[in-house]
C-alpha cells in the first residue's frame, strides 16, 4: 500500500540542505566583510556578494534595516534620510558596520534555528495543525483574517472526522486510502 512511504523524508531532507546551503553562504559573506572590514581587502569578491546577501535577509524573514543618516551638502545644508543596508552594502561607515554585524549575527540564528527544527517533532506538528494557516501565510495573506480563521476551524473539524473514522470504521477508511493512492498512480 504505502511502499514508497520514504518519499515523505525529502521534505525534511530539502528543508535541512537549503538551510544549511543559507548557513553557509552567511558565514561566508559574514567572514568576507570581517576581513574587509579589518585590513580593507578582498572589496571586488565582497560587492560581487551584493546579490547573495539581499537574497539571504528575504529568505530569512526579516525586514531589511535602515539607517538614519545625515550627510552635508555643502553650503550649511545636511541632507537627512534612511539609507538601506543592502543598497549600501557594503559599506565602511561606523553606523553602517554595527547594524550590518548584528543582521549577519541574525541571519545565522535564523538559519541555524530553522536548521535544528528539521529534528523536532513539534515543529512538525505544529505545522500539520495549522498547515492552512502556514500555506496562506507562505502565499502572502495575513493569519489574522476571518478567512484564515474558518479555513484553519474547516481544517481541524476534517482532522477530527478523520480521526473519528479512522477509529470507528478501520477498514472502510483503509480501502478509501487504497482506491485513492490506487487512482493518483494510474496518472
Amino acid at each position: 500500500m504505502l511502499e514508497h512511504w520514504y518519499y515523505i523524508l525529502a521534505i525534511p531532507l530539502y528543508k535541512l540542505i537549503s538551510n544549511l546551503i543559507h548557513l553557509h553562504n552567511t558565514k561566508k559573506i559574514h567572514h568576507l566583510y570581517i576581513i574587509w572590514i579589518e585590513t580593507e581587502t578582498g572589496y571586488a569578491e565582497l560587492t560581487q556578494e551584493k546579490q547573495n546577501f539581499s537574497e539571504l535577509i528575504k529568505k530569512a524573514n526579516i525586514i531589511e534595516p535602515y539607517i538614519p543618516a545625515v550627510q552635508p551638502m555643502g553650503y550649511g545644508q545636511l541632507a537627512s534620510f534612511n539609507a538601506s543596508l543592502v543598497e549600501n552594502f557594503p559599506s565602511s561607515l561606523e553606523n553602517f558596520v554595527v547594524i550590518t554585524n548584528k543582521t549577519f549575527l541574525q541571519l545565522i540564528g535564523i538559519f541555524k534555528k530553522r536548521c535544528w527544527e528539521t529534528f523536532n517533532p513539534l515543529y512538525w506538528l505544529n505545522l500539520l495543525i495549522y498547515l492552512p494557516q502556514n500555506l496562506l501565510q507562505y502565499l502572502g495573506f495575513s493569519g489574522k483574517n476571518i478567512f484564515t480563521k474558518l479555513l484553519q476551524l474547516l481544517w481541524w473539524i476534517i482532522g477530527i472526522f478523520t480521526a473519528a473514522a479512522t477509529q470507528l470504521y478501520p477498514d472502510l477508511c483503509r480501502q478509501i486510502v487504497e482506491q485513492v493512492l490506487q487512482k493518483f498512480s494510474l496518472l
